[in-house]
């Protein structure tokens, strides 16, 4: 065994955190806004977006992935901290599941975690399923995708072999949960919904501090991270990548302009559209998960919203 496994396996060995996701579930605002922000608890050694989490974790080859090398790269982005008290902050938010990209990991993903960190603790957001895939919609879109609501969420049955970007079965949270609570044990799993965050942002950073182990006055910057662009601006947002032209670069900041501009009845309108789309596409489908996770973590998802 090599002397930094030695040093990751010794009473000095920082306490280690993997943010997993999903999404659309302020993984930003966490990132910048919370452990980036309080520096005196928290360090993210590869970035307040781990990138790095996505090249080891989901990109290495599984012929080739090797935990210790994982090992000591983390190990020698922390040799002046390993005599503190912050917490390690590994944050990536599609570590779990890209539902803006279609992309689907999860267990192998789950498994080179624990394979290289074992004692790690993990913690994974949840977001009512109607409002998230609205909003990956959103991400998708805004990020150059070319399918309308149907195309995003339903599969192509003339098509074997393919399936939606957004797969529905990646948001039935109770079995991702129970996986997690398999793998890592109950007191290393910590899952919050989003909507806690946005009634309680005090109960729900508090309730991250508790679960680290970590004491002192909860410091976070309120600002919000990202604000999601309209429903009507996404409309000419996805017409305009038919076309390609938002490739251009300042095609960003052009639809941030454009949506201030456009009438609120408009996006309203087109918001509805697609929230009545995607709420007869789900119909009762998450129901019994929904009733599964709430006893999974402790909270009456339906307070929330959820279908329960």
């Amino acid at each position: 065994m090599s002397d930094s496994n030695n040093n990751l396996s010794s009473s000095h060995k920082p306490k280690l955190l993997f943010h997993l996701g999903y999404p659309k579930t302020a993984s930003t605002w966490l990132q910048n806004n919370f452990f980036g922000f309080d520096t005196d608890k928290f360090i993210c050694p590869w970035g307040a977006r781990a990138g790095r989490a996505i090249d080891h974790f989901v990109l290495t080859s599984g012929f080739i992935f090797d935990p210790q090398v994982v090992r000591d790269e983390l190990q020698e982005t922390l040799i002046e901290s390993m005599d503190s008290e912050r917490v390690v902050v590994i944050s990536e938010e599609s570590l779990i599941s890209g539902i803006c990209s279609g992309k689907y990991w999860g267990p192998e993903t789950i498994r080179r975690i624990t394979q290289c960190f074992p004692d790690a603790k993990v913690m994974l957001c949840i977001r009512e399923q109607e409002k998230i895939i609205y909003s990956a919609y959103g991400e998708y879109i805004r990020t150059g995708g070319t399918g309308t609501i149907h195309q995003f969420i339903e599969t192509n049955s003339s098509r074997p072999g393919t399936g939606p970007i957004c797969r529905s079965d990646a948001l039935l949270y109770d079995s991702v949960i129970s996986h997690l609570l398999e793998v890592f044990g109950e007191d290393s799993v910590l899952v919050l919904p989003y909507e806690f965050l946005r009634a309680d942002p005090m109960g729900f950073t508090k309730r991250i501090l508790n679960f680290v182990d970590t004491e002192g006055e909860i410091l976070f910057d309120e600002a919000v991270a990202h604000n999601g662009l309209g429903a009507f601006t996404l409309a000419i947002a996805r017409y305009a990548n038919v076309i390609r032209f938002g490739q251009f670069k300042s095609w960003n900041l052009f639809l941030r302009v454009l949506d201030k501009i456009i009438p609120n009845r408009l996006n309203k309108f087109f918001e509805s559209k697609n929230l009545s789309i995607i709420a007869e596409f789900v119909g009762d489908s998450f129901k019994v998960s929904n009733q599964k996770t709430s006893k999974l973590i402790s909270f009456d998802l339906e307070t929330y919203g959820y279908n329960v």
